[in-house]
């Protein structure tokens, strides 16, 4: 009895969610945050240093400032 009902209704068919990707560089921030946290007390655990922040240079600066002055100069003439 139980075998013919299960057969009579096919279970509904749902589509396959994609699943969570994470990035290597996550992961492997994850796997060190999870050995910092299982390590015994007084372990050292090496931890890889993290890269220096990127510095917009001066140049680099000055550059975004005249192209900003450049589009708004152009902007303000065409409404007046």
């Amino acid at each position: 009895m139980l075998n013919d009902a299960a057969k009579a209704a096919p279970a509904a068919s749902k589509p396959a969610k994609s699943k969570r990707k994470f990035s290597a560089q996550a992961l492997q921030h994850m796997r060190e945050a999870q050995r910092r946290r299982r390590a015994k007390p007084g372990e050292s655990v090496e931890v890889k240093a993290a890269k220096p922040k990127r510095r917009l240079s001066a140049a680099g600066r000055k550059a975004i400032v005249d192209a900003l002055k450049k589009r708004w100069a152009a902007k303000k003439a065409k409404t007046a």
